[in-house]
């Protein structure tokens, strides 16, 4: 699967999972029942960052946009940055994630 560019929106990347993984015999589709909202998503992510001990969630900025998650800041660490990452992929219902943190000593 192609990644994708920061300037596709949700539909497109919902678009190209389903086309790519998601078909199924009948020729239709089974898509998560409901789309999170991206301020939830983005409190979501937040509260579950600063309850982390790896990451100082003070210098992390989340941006949502429909299910795709978006990282920007800096971390102490590598250890750090995928934290954060694997956390953005935890909340429901995300399909896709960037993680343009950066590690600063």
């Amino acid at each position: 699967m192609a990644i994708p560019s920061p300037a596709r929106t949700d539909e497109h990347i919902q678009q190209q999972v389903v086309n790519e993984r998601d078909t199924v015999s009948s020729g239709w589709v089974a898509l998560p029942r409901s789309t999170p909202m991206p301020d939830y998503l983005k409190d979501r992510i937040v509260t579950v960052l600063i309850r982390g001990a790896l990451i100082d969630a003070r210098r992390i900025t989340v941006t949502a946009a429909g299910r795709c998650v978006i990282l920007t800041g800096a971390v102490r660490s590598w250890a750090g940055r995928q934290e954060a990452e694997r956390v953005a992929w935890s909340a429901p219902d995300v399909i896709h994630v960037e993680n343009h943190i950066t590690v600063l000593p």
